[in-house]
């Protein structure tokens, strides 16, 4: 019998450039992405490889909540403002919307992080357990939509309203909050 290896993806990342703030973010959503399918496996497994499909849980949990906020600032506090400079009606609803999926996306990474602790306390809670498998694939399925949802119009409409002037502030600010992320 062939073992997967929980933690590890199944496919391989694009390697994101902060020179290119708009490709950074999709090269960010396929890291996400791999960790969704991470997650997938993970909750499959855990009735046959709880310990390890637990440990892959949290690690997901982790690595979205630090991440993913990293990512969520950038959008939020670089991205979204200079667009809102020259986005007009229904671009600035999609802004709106985005910033709203965001924050149930963090409800449900918190929710994740919440269950996984409490079976990692006690691993026969089959409620939690079976909770944990909804949360799991709920979040899926959300963060999914949302990032193809960015992947096509927010990178159209960012190319359309971002200059070169906003690329590079936009570019500077990642990489400064990286800094003070590590």
């Amino acid at each position: 019998m062939i073992q997967v290896d929980l933690l590890k993806p199944a496919g391989k990342s694009e390697p994101a450039t902060l020179d290119r703030p708009l490709d950074h973010l999709v090269a960010c959503h396929q890291r996400i992405e791999d960790k969704l399918v991470v997650l997938e496996r993970a909750v499959a497994h855990l009735e046959d490889r709880t310990d390890e499909a637990l440990y892959a849980c949290h690690s997901v949990g982790a690595f979205l909540d630090a991440g993913g906020k990293l990512h969520t600032e950038d959008e939020e506090e670089s991205v979204f403002p200079r667009i809102r400079k020259h986005a007009v009606g229904e671009e600035l609803a999609y802004l709106d919307n985005l910033e709203l999926q965001h924050r149930e996306v963090e409800a449900f990474v918190s929710r994740l992080k919440n269950q996984t602790k409490h079976l990692e306390r006690d691993p026969a809670l089959r409620p939690v357990r079976e909770t944990l498998v909804q949360t799991a694939l709920k979040l899926a399925a959300l963060y999914r939509a949302h990032m193809a949802s960015e992947n096509e119009v927010l990178t159209r409409i960012g190319r359309a309203h971002l200059d070169e002037v906003d690329l590079a502030e936009i570019a500077f600010e990642m990489r400064l909050r990286r800094s003070h992320a590590a």
